[in-house]
Parts: C-alpha cells; sequence; structure tokens
C-alpha cells in the first residue's frame, strides 16, 4: 500500500488523487468513478488511485498525461515519486515531477466596519480631518 509522507507533500508532486480530481474536472464527470470508467479503469481501480494505494502503471500515465495535455514524463516522474521511499530515487526524478505551486499574493482585505457602510450606505466611510489645536 502507497502511503504519502510528508515528505512527499513537501514536493509538491501530484499524487494519483490529485491528478482523478483533476481529471474530473477535466471531464466533466459527476463522480470519480464516472472518471475512471470514462478513461477504461475498473472501480476498484479508481477507488485505490483515489485513496493514493496504487501509483498509475506507464500507459495509465500516457492517457492522463494525453487526457491533461501535460509532458508524459512529468506524470509518470510523479508516481515514481509516490511508489518510492528513497530519497536517492526521489531526488533524481523531481526535475521532471509537477513543478511546487507559487503561492499566491496575498490580497488586502478590507477594514469589516468598511465594508458594512458601503453596504449600508453605498458609499465608503468618510474620511475625519484632524483639527490642528495649535499649542
Amino acid at each position: 500500500m502507497l502511503k504519502q509522507t510528508t515528505q512527499q507533500r513537501e514536493t509538491a508532486m501530484k499524487t494519483t488523487a490529485d491528478y482523478l480530481a483533476e481529471l474530473k474536472r477535466k471531464t466533466g464527470s459527476r463522480s470519480d468513478g464516472a472518471t475512471g470508467l470514462l478513461l477504461g479503469w475498473t472501480r476498484p481501480a479508481t477507488t485505490n488511485y483515489k485513496h493514493n494505494r496504487r501509483a498509475f502503471d506507464n500507459f495509465t500515465c500516457l492517457i492522463v498525461a494525453q487526457t491533461l495535455q501535460i509532458p508524459i514524463i512529468q506524470v509518470i516522474a510523479d508516481m515514481e515519486i509516490q511508489r518510492t521511499d528513497d530519497p536517492t530515487r526521489r531526488r533524481h526524478w523531481l526535475p521532471f515531477a509537477t513543478p511546487p505551486p507559487t503561492a499566491p499574493e496575498p490580497q488586502k482585505t478590507p477594514n469589516a466596519y468598511e465594508d458594512v457602510t458601503m453596504k449600508v450606505t453605498g458609499r465608503k466611510k468618510r474620511e475625519t480631518k484632524q483639527i490642528d489645536k495649535g499649542d
């Protein structure tokens, strides 16, 4: 049984479950089972992929790569990383695996009071002027 370790998540490679979710979105299928059947997988195989119990074989990697329109070596590398616990082997596959996601830029959240004022009045809160008391 394949287990996803903390080290695997740190490499940001995709697992079979990640690919299954992406395939489901791409094909517009209603369920994981329907996605698997569409790709020619049995229901037990689809369940194993969903729970990261098995990695794709090379032919399945080919089908996944063609469906998602990505390089086949990327899918194969991700599966090799998922299969092995040997850090040396993992290191050799990393250049070909899915690149780590880039962190999204933090968005400025509006002041909660300002947001409520805008909803109620339809305009932004007026800025208050500081009066110079002249010492």
